[in-house]
């Protein structure tokens, strides 16, 4: 799937994902979805919340960094390039930009929505996307937020896009 030099232009210029930080387009070759940088933040706190979990003796406690900015656009781009490298069912990159990045959207239906309604299929899809992951891992990959709020049930839905 390539973007247009129109496309690109008309993502570049809105309003919605530098105010919303995300924004889905229709665009000549399907929809996608465009990610705007996250400002970077500031490290005081998870210093704090580190020193009060060495202090407890608890590194458990500890903050995952998570730097914002450009390093994490950085850092999300190229764990979305490696898992599709591998095969993973993860929205492809389609371009990046210094305060963006376009990918291919996968749709709307999130595993933590279908299951809190009661799908029929909610069991199922679960243990699928437990499996995903399983996959994943013995390919020697892994997500920094595999959450089922963060999985995509493809279709009806039938199967998590995301991981898989």
């Amino acid at each position: 799937m390539a973007l247009s030099p129109q496309d690109l232009h008309r993502i570049a210029q809105s309003r919605g994902w530098r105010d919303g930080r995300v924004e889905v387009f229709d665009t000549a070759s399907g929809k996608v979805t465009v990610k705007g940088l996250r400002a970077t933040r500031h490290a005081a706190r998870y210093h704090l919340l580190n020193g009060v979990a060495r202090l407890l003796g608890l590194p458990f406690l500890q903050a995952a960094p998570m730097p914002g900015g450009r390093q994490a656009q950085q850092t999300e781009v190229a764990r979305l390039r490696a898992l599709h490298g591998v095969g993973a069912r993860v929205p492809e990159v389609l371009h990046v930009d210094e305060d963006h990045f376009v990918m291919r959207w996968l749709g709307q239906d999130h595993l933590g929505d279908v299951i809190q309604s009661h799908h029929p299929q909610a069991a199922a899809l679960w243990r699928e996307a437990g499996d995903a992951l399983v996959r994943l891992h013995a390919a020697g990959q892994y997500l920094s937020q595999g959450f089922a709020r963060n999985m995509i049930v493809d279709g009806a839905p039938a199967a998590p896009a995301w991981p898989g």
